[in-house]
């Protein structure tokens, strides 16, 4: 995709003054993903599992799970925070979590 302007109502200032933005549907709002970041596109039918639940919360939560595993992997401990989601290595976050359910 070519670059596009930032909505109007939204202020723009990301790390790199040259970066270019791009609207996508990502599940969330203003996100700037850098050259070292990590992007991760899990996909499931939650309903081809017994062991999957039809639960939002519960699937954020799981992809959470997974994050912290693979952190503690490396001897980072990581935690959740109950108002945010995402995973939190001291009062840094370390990663986003978003999805984008149809309705």
């Amino acid at each position: 995709p070519s670059p596009l302007p930032p909505p109007p109502h939204l202020p723009v200032r990301t790390p790199v003054s040259a970066a270019p933005i791009y609207r996508i549907k990502h599940g969330g709002e203003v996100t700037y993903i850098g050259p070292s970041h990590l992007v991760v596109y899990p996909l499931l039918h939650l309903m081809r599992s017994p062991s999957y639940r039809m639960d939002l919360r519960w699937y954020l939560c799981q992809i959470e799970e997974v994050i912290m595993r693979t952190l503690m992997e490396f001897d980072i401990d990581s935690r959740r925070d109950e108002e945010h989601t995402g995973v939190w290595v001291d009062n840094e976050k370390i990663a986003a979590v978003g999805v984008l359910a149809p309705s």
